[in-house]
């Protein structure tokens, strides 16, 4: 996992801040190449986007990606205590949250992260008929990187723990993230770093086509730890 956290913080520069929206109402597709489409992250993508009818926090469609994710999760984790198996519901949504237990340092966890939740029926598009918002990239795309993440971790436990959560109502200012925390389901004392994904493979600005984000402040332990370290290697 540390080599993970390397990764995430190493690979480019700027700071980047998930507002809880989409950056201009519209969404994005994001499609696997032909030789991708049955990977299992491919196949979340895609079935993320087409039986989540935009995902909104409490609605049908977020039912249906729920029943999803749970299937996904079920062969790699084990549900973190305190929910309804994978479930953890809270006021205004349902997270989904599961665990690999670590080999030799099962009590020092490390929180994968990401919202499968997305905006419902509120987008513009050009047919004025289809005002679903598909969330393909925002954030089907996190989903589906946590879960290969997971699927790698389950086939060689790591020495930590790690937990897989996948947040609902994110898009409401973070509520899914906020209620797993403050209902103390995760342990936040043993929690040595939480990482999350966002909008994979998205070119926001043409500008920043060929840049990587790090999410962590820059004043932050990790962050200068990782910087260290990517001196020492040379990166």
């Amino acid at each position: 996992m540390a080599a993970l956290a390397l990764v995430a913080a190493c690979s480019g520069s700027g700071d980047g801040d998930d507002d809880g929206g989409a950056a201009s109402g519209t969404t994005t597709t994001t499609a696997a190449s032909p030789s991708q489409a049955d990977e299992p992250w491919a196949q979340t993508l895609r079935q993320l986007v087409e039986e989540g009818d935009g995902r909104d926090n409490e609605s049908e469609g977020s039912q249906r990606a729920q029943d999803l994710l749970v299937d996904a999760l079920d062969p790699i984790a084990e549900p973190l205590p305190g929910g309804d198996g994978f479930r953890h519901p809270f006021d205004q949504g349902t997270n989904l949250l599961g665990i690999i237990e670590g080999t030799d340092n099962p009590d020092e966890v490390v929180v994968l992260g990401a919202h499968y939740d997305h905006l419902g029926h509120d987008c513009e598009t050009d047919d004025p008929d289809d005002v679903v918002c598909d969330g393909a990239s925002d954030n089907a795309s996190g989903v589906a990187t946590v879960l290969e993440i997971g699927r790698r971790l389950a086939a060689d436990p790591p020495s930590r723990s790690v937990v897989l959560a996948l947040w609902d109502a994110e898009e409401d200012d973070r509520l899914g993230s906020l209620a797993a925390v403050q209902s103390g389901v995760i342990d936040t004392d043993a929690v040595v770093t939480y990482l999350n994904w966002d909008m994979q493979g998205t070119d926001l600005l043409p500008s920043v086509a060929d840049s990587r984000w790090r999410t962590q402040t820059a004043r932050s332990t990790l962050a200068r730890l990782c910087r260290s370290r990517c001196t020492s290697y040379g990166w």
